[in-house]
C-alpha cells in the first residue's frame, strides 16, 4: 500500500507508475498522475506542441526507427492505411489533371536530391487531406520544397505557402 501525494488515499502499488526517478515508484497515482498531465497539457498547448515539432525534426531517425518497428510487427495494418491513403489520393486525382506534368515535378524533386545530396519532396501547398481545408493532386497544387521544411509544415496549410 502507498499514500498518493495527490488525493491523500492508501492505493495498493498496482496503482501507481513503476518510475526510475523516484526509486521504485511515483508518488501519484495513474487517476491523478493522468488528471495533473492533462491540466498541465490544457494550460500549456501551445509550448507543448512547439516542443513537439522542434523533437521530431531534431530526433526524425528515433520516430523512423519506431515508424519501421511498428510497420514490421504490423503488416496487416500498414498495407489497409497503405490502401486508405492510396483510395484517398485517387479521389483526389481528377480526370483533367496533367499527370506529365505531375510526372515532371516528381523527377525533378528526385534530380535535386541528386545533385544537392540532400533530400527533395514534392509538397502539396493545399494539403490533400487537411483539417480546414482539403486540396487536389494536380500540378497547380504541387511544389518541390526541402525535406525539412515539408517535415515542420506537416498536414497544415497557410496562406504563405500559396504564390
Amino acid at each position: 500500500m502507498k499514500r498518493c501525494c495527490e488525493c491523500h488515499e492508501e492505493k495498493p502499488l498496482t496503482d501507481f507508475h513503476k518510475s526510475v526517478k523516484h526509486k521504485g515508484y511515483a508518488p501519484r497515482c495513474k487517476p491523478c498522475a493522468i488528471r495533473v498531465s492533462g491540466d498541465w497539457y490544457a494550460a500549456n498547448k501551445d509550448k507543448k506542441r512547439v516542443y513537439d515539432a522542434k523533437r521530431r525534426v531534431e530526433k526524425r531517425h528515433l520516430y523512423r526507427a519506431a515508424s519501421k518497428r511498428f510497420r514490421e510487427n504490423n503488416p496487416g495494418r500498414k498495407n489497409a492505411d497503405t490502401q486508405a491513403r492510396r483510395a484517398a489520393f485517387d479521389k483526389r486525382c481528377p480526370p483533367w489533371a496533367n499527370t506529365f506534368l505531375i510526372s515532371e515535378i516528381y523527377d525533378l524533386a528526385a534530380l535535386r536530391t541528386k545533385v544537392t545530396g540532400y533530400r527533395w519532396v514534392v509538397d502539396h501547398v493545399i494539403p490533400l487531406r487537411g483539417k480546414a481545408v482539403s486540396g487536389l493532386h494536380v500540378e497547380t497544387n504541387l511544389r518541390v520544397i526541402p525535406e525539412l521544411l515539408n517535415l515542420s509544415k506537416s498536414n497544415t496549410f497557410t496562406h504563405e505557402g500559396v504564390k
